[in-house]
């Protein structure tokens, strides 16, 4: 069993060995409570992106996201400005290409190689082993709520992102007008190669809610079909990933869909699931993945993403 209060202990236990890829969502996790390590954390961020400017930097959609949340700490320490001025660019910059370079119809949405319930945490596996083109929910998701945290992050560092702030209004729109269908209460996928609509049977089809990109009446409806998924029936209450394939609850998204229903007032739902999510881990520990009946652990034992989701998840309420 682990509490609560051991937590940071594995976060940081798993911190030491982290790669790279992870250190942005490292960093958010450490501004929630160790400030001197999330400092470093961004330190190492930034020596990365230096040391690799020549086209090998990994910068995930959902960088912005963990960036910006630790500018909050600007006030505290002085010492994160510095940092987030310079990672700043390196993340805008590669938001401002998705939207030039994967964006061919110039309405919005960006267009991958991948499954329909493609996400950003898996968008450069399935890019390699699908190559089926796709306007996915989740990835959408991902990049909108990112360009929202750099757009708050840039005005707080004075950094014009109007470019940023337009493309991110024609995403919005596009994702409402062309991925959102009302009879189902969520978000498809759009294939361009067959010019269809299809709805993964997946929590990616909710994951708009933590971006903002529904409209309240949107969020009430999405609201209304995730009260139908049987996890109020099962012991462990987890929100299961595939609704039609396996009883598997994704810890990223299971916190996407947390930080969406809050952002939206739905504070019931979402302190259900993060109650029923903190106990889960209390009794089995940390991974990335959980059987969401029986609760077991089964992917990503140990891992440095899974530590940091849960320790922002222990102050989301």
């Amino acid at each position: 069993m682990i509490t609560h209060a051991e937590l940071p202990l594995a976060f940081y236990a798993a911190a030491s060995t982290a790669e790279w890829r992870s250190i942005g969502l490292l960093a958010m996790g450490a501004a929630r409570k160790d400030k001197n390590l999330s400092l470093h954390l961004l330190s190492l961020w930034q020596q990365h992106l230096i040391d690799n400017q020549d086209g090998r930097i990994f910068i995930s959609p959902f960088d912005g996201v963990y960036l910006g949340s630790t500018a909050g700490l600007m006030r505290q320490k002085p010492e994160f400005k510095p940092l987030l001025e310079a990672i700043f660019p390196f993340v805008f910059n590669h938001h401002i290409a998705l939207f030039q370079e994967d964006n061919p119809a110039g309405e919005g949405l960006i267009t991958l190689q991948g499954p329909i319930n493609l996400t950003a945490v898996y968008a450069g596996y399935w890019a390699r082993k699908n190559n089926q083109l796709v306007q996915a929910p989740g990835y959408q998701s991902a990049l909108l709520w990112s360009v929202e945290f750099l757009i708050d992050l840039g005005r707080k560092l004075k950094v014009d992102t109007l470019d940023l702030v337009l493309d991110n209004e024609l995403a919005v729109h596009a994702i409402n007008n062309q991925l959102w269908d009302e009879t189902k209460g969520s978000y498809g996928a759009f294939l361009p190669e067959q010019q269809e609509v299809v709805f993964p049977k997946n929590l990616a089809a909710f994951s708009p809610l933590a971006s903002g990109a529904p409209t309240q009446e949107q969020a009430e409806l999405i609201l209304l079909q995730l009260e139908k998924l049987p996890w109020k029936s099962a012991p462990h209450g987890l929100l299961q990933t595939d609704f039609s394939e396996d009883d598997q609850a994704d810890l990223f998204l299971n916190w996407m869909i947390i930080k969406g229903l809050l952002r939206y007032d739905m504070y019931a739902l979402a302190a259900r699931l993060r109650r029923d999510l903190l106990f889960t881990i209390e009794q089995e520990g940390i991974f990335e993945k959980y059987h969401a009946t029986s609760g077991k652990g089964s992917d990503g034992a140990n891992s440095p993403y899974a530590a940091a989701i849960i320790i922002d998840l222990l102050y989301a309420i």
